[in-house]
């Protein structure tokens, strides 16, 4: 993962690196609702936001599938003989354990929440010095979207 350096020219202004970092933890929905803003007032999205913006939708929609594909093997396993035993133990250890629990504000991560919220944190602090985060497969696509834009 490579953070690649914002073009010189370009301001960026801090409600961009706001709004990028939100859409990242929200994976693309504030992002969404800035570009409904920007349609109704008039005004284009700058291709430090947009790039930013896309790039979490696509975080959201990478994770989402990853999230049912998961389930769905699970589920599968679960009625198989045999392999029931190997499935219940995934799904307790991987995907439902929970590692940090504070009881007091009643917040919990497993093993892939934290690993996920690690990696939103890290973006978002390149965010918040102005250079564009490289993931490998998705950014190769938002550059191909916005390469007309």
């Amino acid at each position: 993962m490579v953070i690649k350096v914002q073009h010189k020219s370009e301001k960026i202004y801090p409600i961009e690196k706001i709004i990028s970092i939100f859409s990242y933890f929200t994976t693309g929905i504030v992002g969404f609702f800035w570009f409904v803003i920007a349609y109704f007032k008039k005004t284009k999205v700058r291709p430090f936001l947009m790039y930013n913006i896309v790039q979490s939708v696509l975080i959201g929609i990478f994770l989402a599938i990853f999230n049912l594909a998961t389930h769905l093997i699970l589920l599968i396993f679960s009625k198989i003989q045999y392999l029931d035993y190997i499935a219940a133990k995934l799904y307790y250890n991987v995907l439902s354990f929970k590692i940090i629990k504070l009881y007091g504000i009643g917040i919990s991560f497993t093993a892939l929440e934290l690993l996920l919220f690690i990696f939103l944190t890290y973006i978002s602090v390149g965010v918040l010095i102005g250079k564009n985060f490289h993931v490998p497969f998705l950014s190769n696509i938002v550059k191909k979207a916005m390469k007309n834009y």
